[in-house]
């Protein structure tokens, strides 16, 4: 643990390697939680849960699970690249952070003209191609040395098997959307595709060193299934996560952990130790999420209760690029091309957008000036 904390003792062990690997995980396990309270956090917050996740909860995760004093280590839990430690560590926080951020505005009840679809499909695709490559060098980087006899042999392994449980739950993805496990209408999916994809990969980090291909694969394809069923429980509950990372990360992680337990390649050959390694990863899982879940609670709890935890309304439908940053996010929005005017009779000069206060100003004109504004309709804001 303490070769993550501070820099401790970094250079007198030439513990670089370990240290960016550890980063990467770390940062991996925190960056879970923004998209869960995406449009409704505070940057102070942001600031103030990014450097306690990675300061704190991760690492005492890390510490149990993968050094050589760490109990659950020590007791057998079994997680190659991090099912549990970095993906159901993240998730766990990522639900509680949910729970005590509150969901959108209009989201729940759900307004008739409100507007939550995201605004770019290409932009999601590019991203999922860039972490379906990255788990490559996620899960092969956890073997943590490349030199020792058998190494190449078992980095291939690993590689096949993560490429085949995206492949899996690629699978699963459109299955579920078709047969409309996820409600609504059938049909073909896209985003939801891509998570359960991103859910397969998940899953697969606890053992991808230790199943048989078939396995990786099977293990994936199950997650349209389990991923449905968060989805919907999470609608049900009016828990309103954005990007569906509870479902991906939370219940990939969580699954990896129990299912590649039992389908290791010597847990398949010796039901007892199938059993022990399934009992190992049920206290180490339980653990996990306990531990994560309780941090959390205290950080975001201390947050909201000193008011920093959530943006005014009008900040929140201004949109905090230009609220807290002054920066737009994007400057092809209707709230940057001057959208928003008056009835013809009413025209008044625009005042610039790159102000907060201008763009925050304008809109609640546009309300009082009894005319519908296009941004706040669709998102289903009011000033």
């Amino acid at each position: 643990m303490y070769p993550y904390i501070a820099g401790h003792k970094l250079g007198q062990e030439a513990q670089f390697a370990n240290w960016f690997l550890q980063f990467s995980y770390a940062i991996t396990s925190s960056s879970i939680i923004s998209g869960v309270i995406v449009e409704r956090c505070t940057f102070l917050a942001y600031l103030v849960y990014s450097v306690f996740t990675t300061a704190v909860t991760y690492p005492v995760v890390s510490h149990w699970a993968w050094s050589p004093e760490g109990w659950l280590g020590l007791l057998g839990f079994k997680d190659f690249a991090g099912s549990g430690v970095v993906h159901l560590c993240g998730g766990s926080c990522a639900v509680v952070a949910c729970v005590l951020i509150g969901p959108r505005q209009g989201r729940y009840p759900k307004k008739a003209d409100a507007e939550f679809d995201g605004h770019s499909t290409p932009a999601v695709a590019m991203g999922g191609m860039v972490l379906f490559v990255g788990f490559l060098a996620f899960n092969c980087a956890s073997l943590l040395h490349i030199s020792q006899p058998g190494d190449g042999e078992l980095v291939a392994k690993v590689i096949v098997n993560t490429v085949l449980s995206g492949s899996g739950g690629v699978i699963g993805g459109l299955l579920a959307s078709r047969l409309g496990l996820l409600g609504g209408d059938k049909y073909w999916s896209y985003l939801h595709t891509l998570n359960v994809g991103l859910f397969g990969m998940v899953s697969v980090c606890a053992n991808c060193d230790a199943v048989d291909i078939w396995a990786a694969w099977v293990i994936a394809l199950c997650g349209g299934i389990i991923y449905s069923g968060i989805v919907r429980l999470l609608e049900k509950l009016e828990v309103d996560d954005p990007l569906n990372a509870i479902a991906v990360h939370f219940g990939g992680g969580l699954w990896g952990l129990l299912a590649s337990s039992v389908l290791r390649e010597e847990a398949l050959q010796d039901n007892e130790k199938a059993g022990r390694f399934l009992a190992y990863n049920c206290i180490g899982a339980l653990a996990i999420v306990a531990w994560s879940m309780a941090v959390t609670a205290v950080i975001f709890g201390s947050l909201r209760y000193a008011g920093v935890l959530r943006p005014s309304e009008q900040d929140e439908c201004v949109g905090m690029d230009l609220a807290t940053h002054h920066e737009p996010a994007y400057a092809f929005t209707p709230a940057d091309v001057g959208l928003y005017q008056h009835h013809e009779d009413k025209a008044e000069e625009q005042e610039p957008l790159a102000s907060v206060s201008g763009a925050a100003a304008l809109r609640h004109k546009n309300v009082e000036g009894d005319l519908t504004d296009p941004f706040l309709a669709m998102t289903g804001c009011s000033i």
